[in-house]
């Protein structure tokens, strides 16, 4: 099984990333002296998938869905949309599948 490491984490630092303490249902907000415990476990980050993306953002951003899936499959993101996407918090890291983070939809800014 994948680990949450700490390229995983890193990223997000200037962009308040919400972490999820499962132990305790609460949530918090990851910084640089408690990135350690974000462990992908016990403490998951909260991110949005790709497909939570809104046609307003889509816009702004300048790609379609598509094209930025493919971006982070293919890990070929411009370094301006990867700044966008991590203020979004959308997982480009595909940690969402293997359950080393969690979306949660009030989280979400969109409508589904």
């Amino acid at each position: 099984m994948k680990k949450l490491e700490l390229k995983h984490k890193a990223f997000y630092l200037p962009y308040k990333l919400q972490i999820r303490d499962i132990a305790y249902p609460s949530t918090f907000t990851m910084t640089g002296t408690n990135i350690g415990i974000v462990d992908g476990e016990y403490n998951k980050p909260i991110f949005r998938p790709i497909s939570s993306i809104t046609n307003v953002e889509i816009e702004q951003i300048g790609y379609d869905e598509e094209t930025l899936e493919e971006m982070i499959i293919y890990k070929t993101i411009p370094l301006d949309i990867l700044h966008q996407l991590l203020k979004l918090h959308i997982d480009i890291f595909e940690l969402i599948p293997l359950d080393l983070a969690i979306v949660e939809k009030e989280n979400l800014n969109y409508i589904g």
